[in-house]
């Protein structure tokens, strides 16, 4: 973790920044920028179905919460984008796979994907307990 003043930037080992910070902490909540299926180095999307694009994100999106001293129990908010709107219940089903009890709030949005093959990313905020 790199600190200015009390933001502390995050990282999860396997994951480089391409750019952003993969995610940062403020006080005791910690910011996740949008994750998705797709890896750095060899600069492709993991995965051709939403399925296994949702899993790999959302064990990514484990990586980075664990740095960060937290866990899926402490996600509060989570916004999911998805390329089609098609894919909402294959999408639902994975998220109610990792979160079975008291889920977080949650968004989901259809947008358009800055990759073509990206079919789901997901940000969350969510709190490090002390």
């Amino acid at each position: 973790m790199s600190t200015t003043q009390n933001k502390q930037v995050v990282t999860a080992e396997g994951q480089p920044s391409i750019g952003i910070s993969p995610a940062v902490t403020w006080g005791d909540l910690l910011f996740v920028s949008g994750q998705a299926a797709f890896d750095p180095e060899t600069k492709s999307v993991i995965g051709d179905d939403v399925e296994t694009q949702a899993r790999v994100t959302l064990d990514k999106l484990d990586s980075l919460l664990e740095a960060a001293g937290t866990s899926r129990e402490h996600v509060l908010k989570m916004e999911c984008y998805l390329r089609d709107a098609s894919d909402f219940q294959s999408w639902n089903a994975v998220f109610k796979d990792y979160y079975p009890e008291a889920p977080p709030s949650r968004s989901t949005v259809v947008a358009g994907q800055p990759l073509g093959d990206l079919l789901v990313e997901v940000a969350v905020i969510a709190g490090i307990p002390g």
